[in-house]
């Protein structure tokens, strides 16, 4: 119940409040512009393209609001008054951890609103199903294995901040040393560490890092060229650690406790360290264990091991993609034998129309919503007139399937399918 009241207390801060505004609106945009052109729609399907991001972007609003959670009872001296009430100070300091906990979990639904209604306003201007498209879905137990993740990995980022702003006491600096752990992982910051490599593999090993690797597998950095395939478990053996040693600074020392009589001072505190030491332990490690080998195949395809492998050699489906349209437009055309299934995997209209398009454009990896499928724009700068509508983009659509060792073949082709029609030159049309 204090933790509940603390956290109230927390989301009626102006402050607080302006964070949520921001995520929300943060949410809104990345479930809206997956590329102007490709993309999931729909609430539902706004929210999964977008939760991924909670983990990069969001991670400094979480850290922020959890380190204010932590530092605010402190600087106010909020924390005396409850001692003053009775509560013993390992018990002020679980329902502020608990407090900072619970508030990234209310800013994090703030970023999911946000996304779904990106995702629907997509679906409404766009057209689509307001809910979420066919193939956005990978099954409600995968989905419902992502979200849990999700949360639990949220309620870890605002726990640690709380107790990086209990330990640092002022919420200045608490919200400055939360910015400095979290701005890493911000893809516009990647340029800035790719230039030093080692900065990368310290930030995986910071505490907020620590979360992240564990539940993505991925200890490099959000933006595209930077990821890096990691075993999750060791990483959860890190935020143990981490745990750990914050708890144990964070939690009073015998000299400062409040207590009636010195025998409950010996005997209760030292019990009541033990019991939330041993809870961080157990619920890290039940954390850091969700992610491994067994359970890798439930993670959305981005997630997975053997997509990042894929990325990483060269062979995802878009890298195959590219490679096949480079070798059609280049003169003389290339060789794309490795890159079909089969002779006839691209019907000859595909392959005919690739090299006459005056400009090819293919979705980016965020916009697509399985990894198999990969579809590509064309451009034509002379309009190909049908009837009274003359049409200058076409799309393409490639099917693909990975083999034994992760590389990604062309296995057929749609289209091209006109898009963006224009009233043909001459036609009258009004």
């Amino acid at each position: 119940m204090i933790a509940l009241g603390l956290a109230r207390a927390q989301l009626a801060r102006p402050t607080v409040r302006a964070v949520v505004v921001v995520v929300a609106m943060a949410g809104a945009w990345f479930a809206w512009s997956p590329g102007t052109r490709f993309g999931l729609a729909g609430a539902y399907g706004g929210w999964l393209y977008a939760s991924i991001r909670l983990l990069d972007v969001g991670l400094v609003p979480l850290a922020v609001v959890g380190a204010l959670c932590g530092a605010t009872p402190r600087d106010r001296r909020l924390d005396e008054q409850l001692r003053a009430a009775g509560l013993a100070p390992h018990q002020v300091a679980r329902a502020v951890v608990a407090s900072g906990a619970l508030v990234a979990i209310a800013v994090a639904v703030g970023f999911v609103v946000g996304a779904a209604a990106g995702g629907w306003l997509r679906a409404l201007i766009g057209g689509g199903s307001w809910w979420a498209g066919p193939a956005a879905s990978a099954g409600v137990a995968t989905d419902g294995l992502h979200d849990v993740r999700l949360v639990i990995a949220v309620g870890l980022v605002g726990a640690i901040g709380a107790l990086l702003g209990w330990i640092v006491r002022r919420d200045d600096a608490a919200v400055g040393l939360a910015v400095v752990l979290g701005i890493g992982y911000l893809p516009e910051a990647s340029a800035v560490f790719g230039r030093l490599p080692v900065t990368i593999n310290g930030l995986a090993f910071s505490p907020l890092g620590a979360v992240r690797v564990a539940t993505l597998g991925d200890r490099g950095l959000a933006a595209a060229g930077y990821t890096r395939p990691a075993t999750a478990w060791p990483f959860g053996l890190v935020l143990v650690g981490w745990c750990v040693v914050l708890v144990a600074f964070a939690l009073p020392g015998r000299r400062r406790a409040r207590v009636v009589s010195p025998s409950a001072s010996r005997s209760s505190l030292p019990v009541a360290r033990i019991v939330t030491v041993v809870v961080a332990v157990m619920a890290t490690v039940g954390f850091g264990w969700v992610i491994p080998g067994r359970a890798a195949d439930a993670l959305p395809w981005r997630w997975q091991r053997s997509w990042r492998q894929s990325e990483q050699a060269g062979w995802s489906s878009p890298r195959s993609v590219d490679r096949y349209l480079q070798a059609l437009r280049s003169d003389p055309p290339g060789n794309v034998s490795e890159l079909l299934l089969t002779t006839d995997a691209v019907s000859p209209a595909v392959a005919g129309s690739i090299p006459r398009a005056s400009h090819v454009e293919r979705q980016s990896v965020a916009s697509m919503a399985a990894p198999d499928h990969v579809v590509v724009r064309l451009d034509f700068a002379a309009p190909i007139v049908s009837g009274s509508t003359a049409f200058s983009t076409y799309l393409v659509r490639f099917t693909l399937q990975s083999d034994v060792d992760q590389h990604w073949h062309i296995v057929g082709s749609e289209g091209p399918v006109a898009s963006t029609p224009a009233a043909a030159a001459g036609s009258g049309g009004s």
